[in-house]
C-alpha cells in the first residue's frame, strides 16, 4: 500500500467513526427536544387555570342566585303573612321583590352563560389532556428507537477506533503530522481522489497541472494539491 493509499483508507475509518459522532449527537438533541410536550402541558395548565376561574364564576353566580331568590322569598312571606303592614310600606315590600325577581332572571341569563363557558371549558380540558399523553407516547416510542439506534452506534465505536489507532501506527510521521494538520483545517476531509479521468481535484474541482497529475500517477511519495492543499489520491 503506497503512502497516500494508507492514508485515503485512514481518512475512510475516520470518516466512519465522524458519520456515528454525528449521528449520536443528533440522537442527543432529538432525546432531549421536548419542547412540543411542553408546550402542549403549558396549554393544558392554562386552560385548567381558565377552567378554575370559570367553574368559581359560575359558583359564584349561583350563590347570587340563590341569596337573590331567598330575600324574595322572605319578603313574601312576611307580607302575605301578616308581618308587613300600612300600604306604604306594602308597595316597597312589593317593589323590592320584584327588583329580586328581575334580579334573578339576569343572574339566570349570566349563569346559562358562564354554565355554557364551563362546559366549553371542560371539553378543551379533556382535548389538551388527550393531546399531551398523545405526545407522550409519541415520545415514549421515538425515544425507545432512538435508544437502540445510539447503543448501536456506540457499541461499533471501539471496533472502528481500534482500526484507526493500527492504521495511524502504519503511517510515517511526517505524513501522519500533515493528516493530522489538514484534518483539522479541512474539516476531515483530507485526501482527495482525482477525478475526470486523472484531471482534477476530487474536493475543489479545479484543474491540476499536467506534472503534478504525473507525480500523482506514478509516485508513491505524498503529493498536494495546489489550490486546497489536501493530499491527491489517484486510484
Amino acid at each position: 500500500m503506497t503512502r497516500p493509499q494508507a492514508l485515503f483508507a485512514l481518512q475512510q475509518v475516520d470518516t466512519e467513526i465522524d458519520n456515528r459522532l454525528a449521528k449520536i449527537a443528533k440522537i442527543d438533541v432529538a432525546l432531549n427536544d421536548n419542547q412540543a410536550l411542553l408546550e402542549a402541558q403549558q396549554h393544558l395548565a392554562g386552560v385548567e387555570k381558565t377552567l378554575r376561574a370559570a367553574t368559581s364564576h359560575q359558583k359564584d353566580l349561583e350563590y347570587q342566585a340563590q341569596e337573590t331568590t331567598a330575600h324574595a322569598d322572605q319578603l313574601e312571606k312576611r307580607l302575605y303573612g301578616g308581618e308587613i303592614n300600612g300600604a306604604k310600606e306594602s308597595e316597597k315590600a312589593q317593589t323590592e321583590i320584584a327588583t329580586f325577581r328581575n334580579r334573578r332572571k339576569e343572574l339566570d341569563d349570566k349563569l346559562l352563560a358562564a354554565t355554557v363557558a364551563v362546559e366549553g371549558h371542560t371539553q378543551e380540558l379533556q382535548e389538551a389532556k388527550e393531546q399531551v399523553a398523545t405526545i407522550e407516547a409519541e415520545l415514549k416510542q421515538t425515544h425507545a428507537g432512538l435508544v437502540v439506534e445510539r447503543q448501536q452506534l456506540e457499541d461499533e465505536l471501539p471496533a472502528l477506533r481500534a482500526e484507526r489507532d493500527k492504521r495511524r501506527m502504519a503511517i510515517v510521521t511526517p505524513d501522519m503530522a500533515l493528516y493530522d494538520k489538514l484534518r483539522a483545517t479541512k474539516n476531515g476531509s483530507v485526501v482527495a481522489q482525482v477525478e475526470n479521468s486523472g484531471k482534477i481535484c476530487g474536493k475543489c474541482r479545479v484543474d491540476l497541472p499536467a506534472g503534478k497529475i504525473r507525480d500523482v500517477k506514478v509516485l508513491t511519495s505524498v503529493i498536494t494539491c495546489p489550490s486546497c492543499g489536501r493530499i491527491l489520491f489517484y486510484k
